[in-house]
């Protein structure tokens, strides 16, 4: 309930992958820019809580980090992830309804170019 009204980017990812890796410092960039238009970035970790905690204080992260093994594959399951791919994003928007799902790890241009329209902007 505390991302109702708001466009969320579910990122499944985990701290021994690469690409997800990868992902973070941008992803830590579009929510200091467009959280205050209504952006959430909400990250699941495939991963243990500690190891988690530790990546997400070191790459200053700056969003919510949920975190599980056999929980979080099973909640990407429920994102159109059967593969159980990493990374695993998808754009929710304002009404709660999923507009976006990318498989792999993303690129800051396609990202926004899925995101900004949610928001309202260009």
């Amino acid at each position: 309930a505390q991302w109702d009204g708001k466009v969320v980017v579910l990122n499944f990812w985990a701290t021994w992958c690469p690409p997800c890796v990868r992902e973070v410092p941008m992803l830590v960039e579009l929510q200091r820019e467009l959280g205050p238009q209504g952006l959430q970035i909400v990250g699941v970790a495939v991963d243990k809580r500690d190891a988690a905690r530790s990546f997400a204080e070191e790459a200053g992260v700056n969003y919510p980090i949920l975190y599980g093994v056999q929980a979080a594959l099973e909640v990407s399951q429920l994102y159109a992830n059967d593969a159980g791919t990493l990374p695993h994003t998808a754009i929710i928007d304002r009404q709660g309804i999923v507009r976006h799902i990318f498989r792999g790890e993303l690129e800051r241009q396609e990202l926004e170019a899925a995101v900004r329209p949610l928001l309202g902007s260009t």
